[in-house]
């Protein structure tokens, strides 16, 4: 399934396609980022089928996008890591989350994160990432090709992602919470 993805070679995102994760969005974004520069990287989504999603397919053929998009469906832990880990850049639109897992995952193996700018998201964020209006598809299109013109600002990202995933970890956590308990 990866076996024709290379290093840097990929945008990736990853959570189960449904409404709330906005992969319509970041399909119209996608196409718009195409026909701007002519040719860009493909789009590869990991992630099972949910609810409302039966049209995805045709969607993407109506975007002109069907030789661009990868559908991997499920992927193991250990793909998923390969994933994040050789990624281009990881796009996580989503409307609405609780906490964003994925974009924790993908920060912590070093990927530049290009995120929605709601709910607790910017949280895990911060300035470790590009933050973008999930209900603008220029605006997802915008950092996409921000990270294509400028490789400075795609590395500083990555190595600011890995630094600020380790305020999430559990050792942070748990020192965190024996410092309530003592004071």
């Amino acid at each position: 399934r990866r076996s024709n993805l290379k290093h840097d070679s990929f945008w990736l995102s990853v959570g189960t396609l449904e409404p709330r994760k906005n992969h319509e969005r970041l399909l119209k974004a996608y196409a718009l980022l195409k026909a701007e520069t002519q040719e860009t990287l493909p789009l590869v989504l990991a992630g099972v089928r949910g609810w409302l999603m039966k049209n995805f397919e045709r969607q993407i053929a109506d975007l002109g996008l069907q030789n661009d998009v990868v559908l991997l469906g499920y992927v193991d832990d250990t793909e998923l890591h390969w994933l994040y880990q050789n990624c281009f850049a990881f796009l996580y639109p989503s409307l609405f989350e609780g906490f964003g897992m994925p974009v924790l995952e993908a920060m912590s193996l070093g990927a530049a994160v290009i995120a929605s700018n709601t709910t607790s998201i910017p949280e895990i964020v911060g300035d470790a990432g590009l933050l973008v209006d999930p209900k603008s598809e220029e605006s997802i299109c915008q950092a996409m090709k921000s990270l294509l013109d400028d490789s400075s600002l795609r590395h500083n990202l990555r190595s600011f992602a890995s630094l600020r995933s380790q305020k999430f970890s559990w050792q942070t956590s748990a020192r965190q919470e024996l410092a309530i308990y003592q004071s």
